[in-house]
């Protein structure tokens, strides 16, 4: 069993949650998921980097503890076996074997579930299970697990215009996007999720026109906007470390204008679902149609030059072409690396990063590539690599620093869903069969702020701002206190916490003898391992805080689940229902812990 690790200070985050446990409601109307302020959607202004960048030094066979660590934000969660062999491989040795792994299509796996599109229909629950199968029993952690974070910057979503409702499997096919394209370029993502039919669908300019005088019409400009602001340059223009470059006056210095906008709106026109005529009712595509790339009508797309961020895109371009100018500029604003590392770095590691953080990771974005130790390198030298993005995130000195582990500013809250996806690997969930039609994993059982449920839906998010903003942190709270931000906290108040702790206890509880009819849908876990260790509460204890935490437990939090553990008798022959009794109670007192909740 691995060391016990120095115990810090109770960190803001770790503290954010007891305060969200203690005094719920604390996050206010901002957990309404109701659209922010545009100013208040992205982190505050980091302070200027003074530390060099340079190669990173890391150590690169990890113990127990180290690896469960870096597991954690690596992957949907460590196993004993993902544990084990990543101390074999080493960090680089992993992160090489995971990105050879081909990845494991939903579509593919959901089509034959499916029947033909007829409009409102439940078939919706089938990627949602997908996912899941993917997140949990899948070997590719690292595709899928970066893909997720993806999915969190390019959101689409189901809420307002019901597009997982009506067309489940163009959310699967989407899926498919961000996991084929997650160890690929982000100039590629962008021109694939930019002809997706669900992104099309979900931010409207799927059928859009080009301008008409005489009808007073314009092109919709939803996109134009939302890819410039959330995928590619953000706001205000910044520094290679993140931070905001201000004017003569000490003001932020914005990126674009209404103009710009109005102009890029026009390169979106022309674009509709393969197959159908333009502007054919959208419940008359078919399933092929969902998953296909959209197309040009040549006839719909706006003519004449387009003037975009002070450069031209010709009028003698087509459609297609026109696209590609427009996103060949923002991708290579110099916005678009710092802009989009810092937002990735706070999906894996944690919510503050430092601006030499940024910087190392939006240099390994510019250059294509990121080395360390000098033999050891990722990328193909082509700028925007995400195989030299995630690489850079993960292999980081200040992730992997003895103090990061005990500094009080590092880490970051784990939403619901990896807390979930964590235990069910912990937990060794294998089967999702259907029960009454549904999985747990069902969207319905999953569903938002009901007394039992998890309290996040995959590609449910509330806005195009995903889940929670990357600049929020809940009022009167030490992080707040500290201008640091934690995002996830903002789907975190009284329902939520309690909902959560209700849903884990209902999946922790449930023993394979009940059968199929206890109404929980499904999902047992197979605790035989702890159940042999269930006699010695101090041994048990040792092994769920090892591949929960990571050995990150509070003495305090250990003695009170001793206690609990100690208060379930068993006689003295043994009893399998004790012993397993003892496990369950553990497990759940864990699932619900700070220390669980916080990834540092």
């Amino acid at each position: 069993m691995a060391l016990r690790s120095r115990k810090k200070q109770m960190a803001p985050l770790i503290s954010l949650c007891l305060f969200v446990v203690a005094c719920a409601g604390a996050v206010g109307e901002d957990a309404s998921g109701a659209i922010p302020p545009v100013a208040d959607v992205l982190p505050p202004p980091p302070t200027p980097a003074t530390e060099p960048s340079q190669t990173n030094e890391i150590t690169q066979k990890p113990d127990e503890e180290d690896a469960v660590r870096f597991l954690m934000a690596a992957s949907f969660g460590p196993t004993e076996q993902s544990v084990n062999e990543l101390i074999e491989l080493g960090y680089s040795g992993w992160i090489t074997a995971q990105m050879q792994l081909p990845a494991r299509s939903i579509v593919d796996s959901a089509w034959p579930t499916l029947e033909p599109f007829t409009g409102w229909r439940g078939e919706h629950r089938i990627p949602i299970n997908e996912f899941y199968k993917n997140a949990i029993l899948g070997e590719d952690q690292l595709r899928v697990r970066a893909a997720y974070s993806l999915s969190q910057v390019l959101v689409t979503s189901g809420v307002g215009n019901n597009v997982i409702m009506a067309d489940g499997e163009g959310v699967a096919g989407y899926m498919d996007i961000l996991q084929n394209g997650a160890f690929g370029n982000y100039r590629d993502l962008l021109e694939e999720i930019t002809y997706s039919p669900i992104m099309g669908e979900y931010l409207t300019y799927a059928g859009n026109r080009k301008a008409n005088p005489e009808m007073g019409s314009a092109p919709d400009e939803n996109y134009a906007r939302e890819l410039m602001q959330l995928f590619t340059i953000g706001l205000h223009e910044l520094n290679i470390d993140g931070s905001v470059k201000l004017d003569e006056f000490g003001q932020p210095i914005e990126t674009y204008t209404n103009e710009d906008v109005t102009e890029l709106a026009k390169v979106f026109t022309g674009l509709w679902w393969d197959g159908l005529p333009f502007g054919e009712r959208r419940n008359q595509r078919t399933q092929e149609s969902s998953v296909t790339r959209m197309v040009m009508h040549e006839d719909q797309n706006s003519n004449g030059d387009k003037f975009v961020l002070g450069e031209v895109i010709a009028a003698d371009l087509n459609g297609t072409e026109a696209i590609s100018a427009a996103l060949d500029i923002l991708f290579e604003h110099p916005n678009t690396a710092p802009f989009i590392s810092r937002l990735l770095i706070q999906r894996m590691t944690t919510s503050n990063p430092s601006p030499a953080y940024v910087r190392r990771v939006a240099d390994a974005f510019n250059q294509g590539l990121f080395e360390i130790q000098g033999d050891v390198s990722f990328g193909s030298g082509e700028r925007g690599d995400l195989t030299a993005v995630w690489a850079a995130i993960l292999l980081d000195r200040e992730f992997h620093a003895a103090d990061s582990k005990l500094d009080a500013t590092f880490g970051k809250v784990r939403e619901p869903v990896l807390r979930f996806a964590h235990w069910a690997r912990f937990s060794g969930v294998s089967s999702f069969d259907l029960v009454r039609g549904r999985t747990i994993l069902d969207p319905f059982v999953l569903d938002h702020q009901d007394s039992d449920r998890l309290g996040q839906r995959i590609f449910t998010a509330p806005s195009v701002f995903n889940f929670y903003r990357p600049g929020y942190s809940a009022p009167g709270s030490a992080t707040a206190a500290l201008d640091m931000v934690a995002p996830e906290m903002q789907i975190a108040d009284q329902n939520s916490v309690v909902a959560y702790s209700n849903f884990m206890r209902t999946l922790i509880f449930r023993d394979p003898g009940e059968g199929n009819t206890h109404g929980t849908y499904g999902l047992i876990g197979d605790y035989s391992e702890e159940v042999q260790l269930a006699h010695d509460p101090a041994a048990l204890i040792d092994r769920l805080d090892l591949l929960l935490t990571g050995n990150e437990l509070s003495d305090q939090s250990r003695v009170r689940i001793a206690l609990a553990v100690e208060s379930v008798p068993v006689p003295d022959e043994g009893s399998e229902e004790a012993l397993r009794n003892r496990v369950q109670l553990a497990l759940l007192l864990v699932a619900v812990s700070p220390e669980f909740m916080v990834q540092q």
